[in-house]
């Protein structure tokens, strides 16, 4: 049979087990949480980023094609866009604790601006070591072309993106 000083000590232990489980829980909840809003507001800058960049380049391009059809280059060359902080975000899963599916469209969108990136950097290749050629401003006029649907498509797939992280109120 238990004694009164035995019970009372029994449910002491209980009652500790059972605070020092709801603090571990409340801490890791914790923890979760600070990650996604870090990681939700490291991607908006740098996404915003990366939308200032989009418009730069329309504008670029449509001056680029325009000089094409006169002969004539613009010699700004395009910058690629940052990833560091999506991809980051996705490898680490940091999305996933508000939905797997944020998680996956934080993929598409990623996936879009690293074919971009692939593009501009052959359009700059094909800029350094093709300006002898004699068909050279028809064929840049056509990557030119070629490369603001994929810029336009990028900025949707951008914004929308915000959006949604905007109205789940991450960013």
């Amino acid at each position: 049979m238990l004694t009164v000083a035995e019970v009372i000590g029994l449910m002491g232990v209980v009652i500790g087990f059972t605070l020092a489980l709801g603090w571990d829980i409340w801490q890791d909840y914790r923890h979760v949480k600070a990650e996604l809003h870090r990681a939700a507001r490291s991607i908006e800058q740098e996404l915003s980023t990366d939308l200032a960049l989009l418009s730069t380049h329309l504008g670029l391009l449509s001056e680029d094609t325009k000089a094409a059809d006169g002969q004539r280059e613009v010699v700004q060359p395009l910058e690629l866009h940052s990833t560091a902080a999506g991809e980051t975000a996705y490898l680490r899963g940091s999305l996933e604790a508000d939905s797997v599916e944020l998680t996956i469209k934080l993929r598409a969108v990623y996936s879009t601006i690293s074919i971009l990136n692939r593009r501009i950097e052959n359009r700059e290749a094909y800029r350094l070591t093709n300006g002898a050629k004699t068909n050279y401003p028809g064929r840049r006029k056509l990557i030119n072309q070629g490369l603001q649907p994929l810029i336009e498509e990028t900025q949707n797939s951008i914004n929308t993106f915000l959006a949604e992280l905007k109205a789940r109120r991450l960013a």
